[in-house]
């Protein structure tokens, strides 16, 4: 990984598993999934 970006993404893992939530939630919206959604805050 860049250093970049070890330096803006703290924890992958997690990092990936918002942006998972956050494209399901766009592309498969229901209610369920929208409190797996982060907040913007949350991705940075």
């Amino acid at each position: 990984m860049p250093e970049v970006t070890k330096q803006l993404i703290n924890n992958k893992e997690s990092f990936a598993t918002k942006i998972k939530n956050t494209r399901n939630y766009f592309i498969h919206y229901t209610k369920k999934k929208k409190s797996h959604q982060p907040k913007p805050k949350e991705l940075s």
